[in-house]
């Protein structure tokens, strides 16, 4: 019985296109949301979710992609990017997940000489304190395949959050960087019943149209609905257009404190970042606040 308006349309996947109109759909009117998806660099079956914010509902209505990319080539299979000329890899980048103080995570990336030559292979990242690398041979004969296995030690009690590491590849005396993600929490092994427990109010902000170079501020209540002491670890915006304040990083049970997210966007026509929050909630150590919006002169 309302009038409908789309307020946005978003993809997690930028091998998703999306066309739509903004225009108010009146009682039996049809508008289309042309999707378009690049199945390059996907592998066998895939399942993208798009999201559709309008005026009548609070939460999103989802859409599914889904279906197969067939590949003839099973080098491209397995092996979807190009490194350089002749050298296909596993993976641009790689993010490994959760690892708590203390503690290790593997990671490997494979790579294929697809050309007619030998080539040298070795790694440049003996800077780096906490990632270890392997690599045997120190060559790749031509189609011939190796794993490159590494290792990154949370050594560092201090470090908290989203940390990216670059794994530089040497190839010919060519270097390759290939960044490797992954996100440092607490240690919980030794945590009993007893444990704090973060409740967000709200993680999703869809601003819609804003002027650029005026500022806005999101109010994000945070409380602690655990038995002890929540504590804020660290605040990380993705990117430049958001800052995050924060003045009590310590929660009590049953209390609550305000989080403020600043954005101020200057050059860019749209905004879809986050800012992570790291925090001592063993059930869900890190949480993210996305904002989303469209920029106007």
């Amino acid at each position: 019985s309302k009038t409908l308006i789309i307020n946005d349309v978003v993809a997690d996947c930028n091998c998703l296109t999306i066309e739509y109109s903004k225009k108010p759909i009146k009682l039996g009117e049809t508008v289309q949301i042309k999707i378009r998806f690049n199945p390059k660099g996907q592998n066998g079956r895939f399942y993208k979710p798009i999201y559709v914010y309008h005026n009548l509902s609070k939460e999103p209505d989802e859409l599914i992609v889904r279906g197969v990319v067939k590949v003839e080539d099973s080098k491209k299979y397995f092996y979807p990017y190009e490194l350089s000329s002749g050298i296909l890899v596993t993976s641009e980048s790689l993010h490994l997940g959760l690892v708590s103080h203390g503690q290790f995570v593997v990671g490997q990336i494979g790579i294929y000489n697809i050309g007619n030559k030998r080539v040298s292979i070795d790694v440049d990242n003996n800077d780096s304190e906490y990632l270890r690398i392997e690599i045997k041979p120190n060559h790749l004969d031509s189609k011939q395949q190796e794993i490159i296995k590494f290792v990154f030690a949370a050594q560092d009690t201090s470090m908290y959050g989203t940390v990216n590491q670059l794994l530089r590849l040497k190839i010919n005396e060519q270097i390759f960087r290939v960044p490797i993600y992954v996100t440092v929490v607490d240690d919980f092994s030794k945590i009993g019943d007893r444990a704090a427990q973060l409740k967000i109010d709200k993680q999703f902000f869809l601003l819609g149209e804003l002027p650029m170079n005026k500022m806005v501020t999101l109010k994000v209540m945070l409380q602690n609905v655990g038995d002890e002491e929540l504590i804020i670890r660290k605040l990380n915006p993705s990117g430049d257009c958001l800052r995050a304040v924060l003045n009590n990083y310590r929660i009590n049970p049953g209390e609550k404190t305000e989080l403020q997210i600043i954005e101020k966007s200057t050059s860019v026509n749209k905004i879809n970042e986050s800012v992570e929050l790291i925090c001592n909630d063993p059930i869900k150590p890190m949480r993210e606040i996305r904002v989303v919006a469209n920029m106007s002169e």
